[in-house]
């Protein structure tokens, strides 16, 4: 089974440098459905079983951009949504940045899961229901292909909850580019390989 983890494409929130992780508001920019375009793109020939994507204004715009080229179904899923940022919601002042990369620095440097923004969610609540809807997909053992399209924050901490062979700092200080995408196969309901920038990351290799 071959499953695409895909951040959605450029929305108004990303060019304000507003933090928007729970509502409607922020859609896509021009740049963005052209992101979103070429993301579709990818996908024209791969025969989607579906596509998953977090219930944000942003992400929804991505996917039904990827469904419109491609006539693969959109369902949405909570498990995707962005993390939830607590007090730090609708704000872009220097303080609130500054806090929010605090709390990722817990995460994925100091390995501190349980650390959340205060009225936020803390990383082990983003991963346990990034898994918990991976994992019913994968255990599905279908042979099909699947498009997720979510956030950068809630993929730089729900994969490596996929991944746990990876080591522990690969998306550390890496994340995916507005429109990027990552492939990881699954066997048996098992998460075996990477693929991500030209470089494949094999589970048996590690």
């Amino acid at each position: 089974m071959k499953l695409y983890f895909a951040r959605h494409a450029e929305c108004e929130a990303n060019v304000q440098q507003i933090i928007s992780n729970r509502g409607q508001q922020y859609g896509l920019t021009p740049e963005g459905y052209s992101q979103a375009h070429i993301l579709a793109e990818h996908f024209i020939d791969l025969d989607l079983a579906g596509i998953f994507s977090s219930p944000l204004r942003c992400a929804l715009e991505t996917a039904r951009e990827v469904a419109a080229l491609t006539g693969t179904p959109v369902a949405v899923a909570d498990g995707l949504r962005e993390v939830d940022c607590g007090i730090l919601e609708g704000r872009g002042d220097d303080e609130a940045w500054y806090e929010l990369g605090k709390a990722f620095r817990q995460w994925l440097e100091f390995g501190k899961l349980q650390y959340a923004i205060p009225e936020g969610e803390s990383a082990l609540q983003v991963q346990e229901r990034f898994r918990a809807l991976v994992q019913t997909i994968a255990r599905a053992g279908s042979a099909e292909s699947y498009l997720f399209i979510s956030h950068s924050g809630t993929l730089r901490l729900g994969l490596p909850a996929l991944l746990t062979w990876l080591p522990a700092d690969r998306f550390a200080s890496q994340f995916l580019d507005d429109g990027e995408y990552v492939l990881v196969e699954a066997l048996d309901g098992e998460f075996t390989s990477l693929e991500w920038r030209g470089e494949k990351i094999n589970k048996e290799d590690i």
